[in-house]
């Protein structure tokens, strides 16, 4: 599922960059998409459904929205204990600008 996803994903950043949106897809731009990527999954239909997966997403989290089962927004909070949020939070402030959390 992983490497399914993170193709997925790949193919979702190239269309981004080449204009495309969940609204617009470009003829074009999915021929040089499939000739780029393979015709494996690559027709304009599913490219359709790969924007649309990660429309309202940042570019860096494309690859999670596209595994099946992603949790989108709305879907509730998540309860964490007021002793795990300090942990994370410490982390991040004792890390400083060498963490690489994006």
């Amino acid at each position: 599922m992983q490497a399914v996803a993170l193709r997925k994903a790949e193919i979702a950043r190239f269309l981004v960059k080449g204009g495309a949106s969940s609204k617009s897809l470009p003829g074009p731009l999915c021929d040089t998409t499939r000739a780029k990527f393979g015709a494996d999954g690559t027709d304009k239909m599913t490219l359709r459904r790969i924007l649309r997966a990660v429309d309202g997403v940042d570019p860096i989290n494309f690859a999670p929205a596209l595994v099946p089962g992603y949790a989108r927004k709305g879907a509730g909070a998540v309860e964490i204990s007021e002793k795990a949020w300090a942990f994370f939070m410490t982390t991040i402030r004792d890390a400083g600008p060498q963490f690489p959390l994006e």
